[in-house]
């Protein structure tokens, strides 16, 4: 299971989309991965960075 780095659903490793990104942008460590779970997330994120925190009640 891994996390999508947009909207921090939960979705199977084989389902996810890898970001094609890492290491190029300056908010990833080295090794770091980012999943989503859709190719509009993705760019989404790409583009704006990661999406808003949920607040837990």
């Amino acid at each position: 299971m891994v996390r999508c780095a947009w909207c921090h659903v939960h979705l199977s490793r084989q389902e996810a989309l890898e970001d094609p990104h890492v290491n190029d942008v300056s908010r990833h460590l080295p090794g770091e991965k980012h999943w989503f779970c859709c190719s509009d997330h993705r760019e989404r994120y790409i583009s704006n960075g990661p999406g808003p925190r949920r607040r837990s009640s």
